[in-house]
């Protein structure tokens, strides 16, 4: 049997004009399949906010690169309005894909949002769809009804249920009493142990994270103050950008921290992997993560991650080799970055432990297995 598919890829969000960094661990793994032998097409429709409109754009590269992209601007307030906008156009979209690049075996979707139109797909074309879920909000029961009813129906019409990770299987399982197979996120090549300069911002702890409530900055600034009274030669790197930045730039200044902490904005892959390979340890300070990314990503480039013990942290930082889980409390990040900063650190080992379960041949392996075992 050949299990090498054609697959069509239909992402939440995915780099854009509006936003470089948008999606772009469903970008590598799209590059995984790829380099794994898959045909692999994207269809990516994003969403954007009246600040972005400037960026509207259609992009057609299917001769190219069998990707089509639409960024179309959000009703303000109006989501479940932006949902059906988003089925309509995506569905004209796949039209359009399936003309050019011919009838794939198989869609797969990355967040529920996106599967109205892999469904319409599904009754049109009879191809089969794949869903992974990645949204923390079931977990925070932070659905309204509406989307309730269409997760419910995203669910129960796909020919298989993904999840990326197994805390979040359990969350749908018992909320839609549907099975769940975890697959988690992939790291991307770009983050592995490197040969770097000296950082300008001595030695450092980073965070990785967009400036919004449930990443919890706050927490992660008020353990810096409690850290640096002890460390005066320890700065803290926060990479990121939000609607919070002005807010937590003032609680840096109140604090007495303005030489100490340094707001670095948005920034690239190959940045972001020179920050994690300089940094004494990274640490996340979310209220609650389904995965977290960043996390492994952190690890590939050997370095240890102080972060909450909530949600699909621990199934990460499963050893002590790894870092350190704390609780919600400022007081338990400070102390454990005070003893994570005291270990001596195998940089390699760590690398080779976030590479032997989240790297491009294991995802792509895990995938290709779900392609061809789908009715």
């Amino acid at each position: 049997m050949n299990d090498k598919k054609h697959i069509l890829v239909l992402p939440v969000n995915y780099p854009n004009p509006a936003n470089s960094v948008a999606g772009t661990f469903f970008q590598s793994q799209v590059n995984s399949l790829r380099e794994f032998g898959h045909t692999v097409g994207v269809v990516s429709f994003c969403l954007l906010r009246i600040s972005e409109l400037k960026h509207i754009s259609y992009i057609d590269q299917l001769e190219t690169n069998n990707e089509i992209q639409l960024c179309f601007p959000a009703v303000p307030k109006l989501q479940s309005l932006n949902h059906k906008i988003r089925t309509l156009l995506t569905t004209r979209l796949i039209k359009r894909y399936i003309k050019a690049c011919g009838k794939p075996d198989v869609i797969h979707v990355h967040v529920y949002s996106t599967a109205g139109a892999a469904i319409w797909a599904k009754e049109k074309y009879n191809i089969p769809y794949v869903i992974t879920e990645h949204y923390s909000h079931f977990a925070n029961n932070q659905i309204t009804p509406y989307f309730h009813k269409v997760a419910r129906s995203a669910f129960k019409n796909a020919n298989a249920c993904l999840a990326v990770s197994k805390s979040l299987c359990n969350t749908l399982e018992e909320m839609f009493h549907l099975n769940f197979q975890c697959v988690p996120n992939i790291v991307g090549p770009e983050f592995q142990v490197l040969s770097v300069g000296k950082s300008d911002f001595g030695k450092f702890i980073l965070n990785v994270a967009s400036l919004v409530p449930i990443k919890n900055h706050e927490r992660l600034i008020n353990a810096f103050s409690i850290v640096a009274k002890s460390n005066n030669h320890l700065n803290l790197v926060i990479v990121g950008d939000g609607p919070l930045r002005e807010q937590l730039g003032n609680l840096v200044k109140s604090l007495g921290l303005s030489d100490r902490v340094c707001f670095l904005g948005t920034q690239n892959k190959i940045q972001i992997a020179t920050l994690m390979n300089q940094a004494e340890l990274f640490c996340l300070s979310s209220d609650y993560e389904t995965f977290g990314v960043v996390l492994i990503e952190a690890l590939s480039c050997g370095l240890p991650v102080v972060a909450p013990n909530v949600g699909g942290i621990p199934e990460i930082i499963n050893s002590d080799e790894l870092g350190i889980l704390c609780n919600l409390s400022e007081s338990s990040m400070a102390e454990s970055i005070k003893i994570c900063l005291k270990r001596s650190i195998n940089k390699k080992n760590l690398m080779l432990l976030a590479s032997s379960k989240y790297s491009h041949s294991t995802i792509s392996k895990a995938l290709t297995e779900t392609y061809s075992n789908i009715e």
